[in-house]
């Protein structure tokens, strides 16, 4: 029997409040999720629910599967060589690259698990490309809810879920706050990586200089349609001269794909600056729409959109975003407590 004593004193013990993290989406931009995780829990703040968005749902599920550390180390070795080794790539499958090696080297490292299998409640947000509506993974595969909210238009390829295409959330919740309140967080601190990116290009325009004549056979008039040819013969020959640029002149190619000709913006360098212009409005909007507790915005600007190879510098700008905050970071979660 339940005394009335018992129900009195039940009633004064204040429940801890749930924190809860929401990372936002900001491709290599992202690498500062490692240093604002490694560093919050530095400082004795452990979320009870994390929501990603983008490359804040791979690095978010590989810290609540134990396995940041491990991709902390893996992303500061990468150079250009070593990403373009994961880029399988096939222009027919509606993204530059396919992104099979690199999730099957995930899955290698994180093994397969289902979301309601780990430690704290977590969720990814992706957009249905039929509809336009948010996509919420908070149960069944925890791969499948990471790579669908990590298919990047125009460069990755979409996910084929059940009947439905998806690609990147940050279409649609760029910073996925609502995400982290809708599983129960009483406390929401926000990551947003797209406060300081417009006008920012994917690789820095010095490293073009000395790589304008090579590989140019890529672009040449040799490879456009003569009039006789199918479809999808041109598609898999410019396939395997992608390939084959790739393997023997990557840095011209990054060069060319990057930046284009006679300074005119290249492929790769109009796509990533119109997903900046996208991703700050949209993150703008959704913010004044649902505002978290508090938002951390690392100064990550500087770094273009698939600037893997400096993760080092994602991750340092980070730690010092945490540091910056640490006060008013404990403060906000231990008043609460």
């Amino acid at each position: 029997m339940i005394t009335d004593n018992y129900k009195n004193r039940s009633k004064s013990i204040k429940k801890k409040p749930l924190i809860g993290l929401a990372l936002g989406c900001g491709s290599a931009r992202g690498w500062a999720h490692i240093g604002i995780l490694n560093t919050l829990n530095e400082i004795g703040i452990f979320p009870d629910i994390l929501c990603g968005c983008s490359s804040g749902a791979m690095i978010g599920g590989a810290y609540v599967t134990g396995h940041i550390k491990n991709l902390e180390t893996w992303a500061k070795s990468l150079n250009w060589k070593e990403l373009f080794s994961y880029a399988d790539i096939n222009i027919k499958r509606g993204g530059v690259i396919i992104g099979d090696k690199l999730y099957n080297m995930f899955e290698e490292s994180v093994g397969e698990i289902s979301i309601e299998d780990l430690p704290i409640r977590f969720a990814t947000v992706a957009t249905d490309l039929s509809t336009g509506k948010e996509v919420w993974f908070t149960k069944g595969s925890l791969l499948d809810a990471i790579r669908a909210s990590v298919s990047l238009p125009g460069l990755l390829a979409p996910f084929k879920f059940n009947d439905s295409w998806l690609v990147d959330g940050g279409l649609v919740n760029p910073v996925p706050i609502s995400l982290c309140k809708a599983l129960g967080a009483d406390i929401v601190i926000a990551v947003n990586l797209n406060g300081t990116i417009l006008g920012k290009h994917c690789v820095n325009s010095e490293n073009t200089a000395n790589n304008e004549d090579n590989n140019s056979d890529l672009f040449s008039d040799n490879n456009l349609d003569n009039g006789n040819e199918s479809n999808d013969n041109i598609t898999n020959r410019f396939s395997k001269r992608l390939k084959s640029s790739i393997k023997t002149g990557m840095e011209s190619m990054v060069s060319r794909v990057w930046h284009g000709f006679n300074k005119t913006p290249g492929v790769i360098d109009v796509l990533a600056s119109s997903v900046n212009i996208m991703q700050d409005k949209i993150t703008k909007n959704r913010l004044k729409q649902d505002p978290p507790d508090l938002i951390l915005n690392p100064k990550t600007g500087h770094l273009g959109l698939m600037e893997f190879n400096r993760a080092s510098e994602a991750i340092k700008e980070g730690i010092s975003c945490v540091k910056k905050h640490e006060t008013i970071l404990k403060k906000l979660v231990y008043q609460k407590n």
